[in-house]
């Protein structure tokens, strides 16, 4: 499970009953190209803010100092991707 916090209020996304999410990662400027594809479930989880909020890393607090965001808990289901050894795969039940 991926916990995050989810600053800028004007931006909330509206998560009704765990909503699908898709997550993308690429970083083509090291050794070799990374990616990484994560789909899952989103639900909003207000009554865990304090508890997010305070394994976010600094940087991220900082963006969110007035502690305006919400909790997302994210279900993952499905990895995918490439990296130096390859492509990767995995999927949850």
């Amino acid at each position: 499970m991926t916990r995050s916090f989810v600053a800028k209020p004007a931006s909330r996304p509206n998560f009704a009953n765990s909503s699908r999410v898709s997550l993308v990662y690429a970083d083509f400027g090291g050794p070799g190209v990374r990616y990484v594809a994560i789909e899952g479930r989103a639900s909003a989880r207000p009554e865990l803010n304090d508890e997010i909020y305070q394994a976010i890393v600094q940087p991220e607090r900082e963006q969110d100092p007035e502690k305006n965001g919400i909790a997302v808990v994210i279900e993952v289901y499905s990895v995918r991707g490439f990296g130096s050894s390859g492509y990767f795969e995995q999927h949850g039940n």
